[in-house]
């Protein structure tokens, strides 16, 4: 697939994407990340931009296509994006949007296909993998690259990374040994908004992380670095120019890749945004309009 739609149809497609997802979290009664979730829409946009022109290459007709690329969010708590991302290229139909995060009375433990509050997976909608404890994904993800690697397949796995995940153990093992590996079919992105479920990430960690530094001598090619919330002129992860040069620069590398968007948590909405607050919930009936407002200007 390819992205040759402008800049402005993009920014186009995240907007209805954005207020969209506010409607669902919505529709949940307030629970939900919008925070994190709200901080990647534009990532989502060059990933699946329409039904046959993205970043990653799937045939939507062919779930379990082996030459498929992956995505999988790591970050699984904010993967309503994804949902809505799905949803808006035609590949979960909004019946099946509005049970993100509902409890179904009517199936065994278990055996639900209720859209969950964090990834749970099924070819079908195009989840690829199941996560939510922070770092799983990425170990998953790396798993699947050994695999398809080793078979000699040339698919790409994009993983999706928060900033307050790579303080977790699990990743800095993991990012060792994708570097050792040299798998060279992944592509990770780092949502770098400076915020996790209480505090700022400076307040659990070094800020910025060091982590381009780190992974440039695991091997990786590192396009961006993350900046400090104080320190930015611009927040890039918002930019379609930008993260489609960075997908694209990080695909054409020979070395495992790591692209740093330094986005902004709550992006949309003045009252939502850089709050961590906003981590863990969704709009409800005294905010919904005032939110909705700002997202349709």
């Amino acid at each position: 697939m390819i992205s040759s739609l402008d800049a402005d149809t993009r920014k186009e497609i995240s907007k209805r994407r954005r207020i969209k997802l506010w409607d669902v979290l919505y529709g949940t009664g307030g629970s939900g990340h919008w925070g994190g979730s709200s901080s990647w829409i534009e990532l989502s946009t060059e990933l699946w931009t329409t039904k046959d022109r993205g970043f990653l290459i799937f045939d939507p007709d062919k779930p379990e296509w082996e030459e498929r690329d992956r995505f999988i969010a790591s970050e699984g708590h904010v993967y309503p994006t994804q949902c809505v991302a799905l949803n808006d290229i035609g590949l979960i139909d909004d019946d099946k949007l509005d049970t993100l995060r509902r409890v179904d009375f009517n199936s065994a433990l278990g055996s639900s296909d209720y859209l969950q509050g964090h990834p749970s997976r099924n070819l079908n909608y195009g989840i690829e993998a199941t996560s939510g404890s922070l770092g799983v994904g990425l170990s998953v993800a790396t798993g699947i690259a050994a695999g398809l690697k080793k078979k000699g397949m040339r698919n790409r796995i994009v993983v999706l990374l928060g900033d307050g995940e790579i303080q977790e153990g699990i990743v800095s093992e993991t990012l060792r040994n994708i570097g050792y590996q040299g798998l060279n079919n992944m592509i990770l992105v780092l949502n770098n908004n400076g915020l996790q479920n209480d505090t700022y990430t400076k307040f659990r960690s070094f800020d910025p992380p060091p982590i381009t530094t780190q992974l440039e001598e695991y091997g990786f090619h590192v396009v961006g670095k993350p900046e400090r919330y104080e320190d930015r002129i611009a927040h890039d992860g918002h930019d379609p120019y930008y993260i489609h040069d960075s997908l694209h620069e990080a695909a054409d590398s020979e070395k495992p890749a790591l692209v740093v968007l330094n986005t902004l948590k709550g992006y949309g909405i003045d009252f939502t945004a850089n709050s961590r607050d906003w981590h863990g919930r969704g709009p409800d009936e005294s905010n919904y309009r005032s939110g909705l407002e700002q997202l349709n200007k």
